[in-house]
């Protein structure tokens, strides 16, 4: 028996058992059919074709929001979005969360990008294991962006990480 419950978006609450993998493994869609896990190659080209969305949108385009929460992408594929956002000036929403990121890897990356953009003001890295460090490293990046809201629910963040974004 399951004592997980939804939010206002479906999506399962954290209850400190959730796990990306247990959410991956049961993945269903919403007439409850098995979601297909996507092999290493088609979430390169996934995030190859996201990428170059971002990028051709560029300065001027249309796309202000974007969603690719829980995808599982993994970490060296989020590098390629994250590189396409240093060339986009016209998104102002991004979620990604859920996309097995590393501290030291592209949530670095990330940080970086959003420090040096001004167009950003709304991150969600729900269900990202970011921990203390990476609610740290989103901490220094809060004082250098635009962003006005920041979703790290279910992102495993401590009581120091918590202190460093809210101080």
């Amino acid at each position: 028996e399951s004592n997980d419950e939804e939010d206002e978006d479906g999506d399962a609450s954290c209850d400190g058992n959730s796990q990306l993998e247990d959410w991956e493994n049961d993945a269903r869609d919403r007439n409850g059919s098995n979601i297909k896990t996507l092999s290493n190659e088609e979430k390169e080209s996934a995030a190859l074709a996201i990428a170059e969305l971002i990028f051709d949108n560029g300065e001027t385009g249309n796309l202000t929001s974007l969603d690719i929460s829980c995808n599982n992408i993994g970490d060296q594929n989020m590098h390629f979005i994250f590189e396409a956002l240093k060339s986009n000036g016209t998104l102002t929403s991004l979620s990604c969360g859920g996309n097995n990121m590393w501290v030291n890897g592209s949530l670095s990356l990330l940080a970086e990008t959003l420090s040096a953009r001004n167009a950003i003001e709304h991150l969600s890295l729900k269900k990202e294991r970011l921990g203390d460090d990476g609610a740290m490293l989103f901490a220094k990046m809060i004082t250098n962006s635009r962003l006005t809201s920041l979703d790290l629910s279910c992102s495993e963040m401590g009581t120091r990480g918590a202190k460093q974004i809210f101080s």
